[in-house]
């Protein structure tokens, strides 16, 4: 698997709102608004606090989600996750 570590560069700055089963994320280093599911606010809680690889991700999460539901892949919908959060600007790749 890939060792890169992911980590949210804006975490301290970020500002959070629940609402029903969704939550607003206010990212200030884009000045964008997301709405995000618990699963992404979990792992985003996870990288803000030290970054970690998709293994480590897996590990944390297991426990608290049923997403790893692709039985030839249980790790696809978190790459998937992680993709997107890269892609929106939320996190970002920390070689090790």
């Amino acid at each position: 698997m890939n060792k890169t570590a992911w980590m949210v560069p804006a975490w301290p700055a970020m500002l959070w709102e629940r609402f029903e089963d969704s939550f607003f994320l206010f990212n200030p280093l884009s000045g964008e608004t997301h709405v995000l599911n618990e699963q992404a606010r979990l792992i985003l809680e996870q990288l803000g606090t030290r970054p970690a690889t998709l293994e480590e991700i897996l590990a944390r999460q297991a426990s608290v989600s049923s997403a790893g539901t692709d039985r030839e892949d249980p790790a696809r919908p978190f790459r998937d996750l992680l993709s997107e959060l890269d892609r929106l600007g939320l996190i970002a790749p920390v070689p090790r």
